[in-house]
C-alpha cells in the first residue's frame, strides 16, 4: 500500500497573523493556494473566493461519505435480495401445486427485481456511474 502524500486544508488565518499582500479592500491576496495536497496557482484570489473553495472541497467529501454509505448499504440489502431469491426458488418446488400461492410468489419475484433495480442504482450513485439503459434482443 503507497502512502498518499498528507494532505493539506487551507487554514483561514485572522489579519494579524497573515502574511502576504493586502488589497486596497482589506482583503489579503494570495498567489498560490493548496488544497488537498495539490498546490494551484489562484492567481490574484480574494480571500472570498478561497472561503468558496474550501467550502466546495468540504462539500465533495461530504458526497464521496454519503457516496461509500450508498454503496455499502446497497451490497448488504443486495446480499439480502439474493437469500430471499433463493428461498423463494426453493418455494416454488414446494407449491407447484397451487396456482394461488404461486401468484403470490410471482409478486414477491417482482418486488425483488425492483428492489435488486433499486440496489443498482444506488450502486451506480456511489460509483459515480452515469446509468444509460438499452434495450438488445438477445437472439441477436
Amino acid at each position: 500500500m503507497s502512502k498518499s502524500p498528507p494532505s493539506r486544508l487551507l487554514v483561514l488565518i485572522p489579519p494579524a497573523h497573515r502574511s502576504g499582500r493586502t488589497a486596497p479592500d482589506g482583503s489579503l491576496r494570495v498567489r498560490t493556494l493548496a488544497i488537498a495536497g495539490a498546490r494551484v496557482d489562484a492567481g490574484e484570489s480574494s480571500l472570498a473566493e478561497l472561503r468558496r473553495t474550501q467550502e466546495q472541497l468540504v462539500h465533495a467529501q461530504k458526497m464521496e461519505a454519503i457516496g461509500r454509505l450508498a454503496g455499502g448499504i446497497s451490497h448488504d440489502f443486495n446480499n439480502l435480495l439474493t437469500v430471499i431469491s433463493g428461498y423463494a426458488d426453493l418455494l416454488s418446488d414446494s407449491i407447484a401445486s397451487d396456482p394461488a400461492a404461486l401468484a403470490d410468489l410471482g409478486e414477491i419475484r417482482a418486488a425483488i427485481k425492483r428492489a435488486a433495480a433499486l440496489t443498482g442504482r444506488l450502486l451506480a450513485f456511489s460509483r459515480k456511474q452515469i446509468l444509460r439503459p438499452e434495450v438488445f434482443d438477445l437472439n441477436d
